[in-house]
C-alpha cells in the first residue's frame, strides 16, 4: 500500500473496506416501506500490519506520516494506491479516528492498526458540481434552488429561506 510517495511497513498487511449507507424508514405505522436517503457517507478503509521489533523506526515514522498536518492545520490528505482501495473507488485519504499498536512479545513484532477515510468523494463532487451549475443558472423571483442531497442539508437551507 502506498500513501503518496510512502510504502506502509510492515508484514502480513490486512486491509478491509466498508461504507454506510444512511437510509432513514418513512413508513410510519403502515405496511408501506419508503425509505429517504441520507446520502453517501465517505468509504473507510481499516488497515492493520505487523512490524518488527528491530524496525521500530518504521512505526515512528507511520505515526509521523498518520500525525502530519498541512499548515493551515488540517490533516494531510495522501492520494491511495492499493488493490481493495482502487476497486471500491477511494483515491485519497486521511487518517481519522483510531491508530493502535501493541507489542505482541511472540511474534516479536508491534501489531499496528489505524482507519483511512476517504476524502474528495465522488458524491461530494456531484454535489459541489450541482451547486456550481445551479448558482450560474440562477432562479426566478421566489425561487431558492437546494442542491443538496442530505435530508438535514435540505431542511436547514428551507428553515433559512422561510424565516
Amino acid at each position: 500500500m502506498l500513501l503518496g510517495d510512502y510504502t506502509v511497513p510492515g508484514k502480513n498487511l490486512h486491509v478491509a473496506a466498508s461504507f454506510r449507507l444512511e437510509r432513514k424508514d418513512l413508513s410510519g405505522q403502515g405496511a408501506v416501506s419508503s425509505f429517504a436517503t441520507g446520502g453517501d457517507k465517505p468509504k473507510e478503509l481499516a488497515v492493520s500490519t505487523q512490524i518488527p521489533f528491530d524496525e521500530a523506526g518504521a512505526l515512528t515514522e507511520l505515526l509521523d506520516i498518520a500525525q502530519a498536518l498541512e499548515s493551515d492545520g488540517n490533516p494531510v490528505i495522501y492520494e491511495i494506491v492499493d488493490e481493495l482501495a482502487a476497486a471500491m473507488k477511494i483515491r485519497k485519504v486521511v487518517f481519522a479516528e483510531n491508530f493502535s499498536a501493541k507489542k505482541n512479545d511472540a511474534l516479536l513484532v508491534f501489531d499496528v492498526s489505524f482507519l483511512l477515510r476517504e476524502v474528495a468523494t465522488i458524491p461530494e463532487k456531484r454535489e459541489a458540481n450541482v451547486v456550481e451549475s445551479q448558482a450560474g443558472a440562477g432562479g426566478g423571483e421566489g425561487v431558492v434552488a437546494i442542491a443538496a442531497t442530505d435530508p438535514e442539508k435540505v431542511n436547514s437551507t428551507i428553515r433559512q429561506v422561510t424565516q
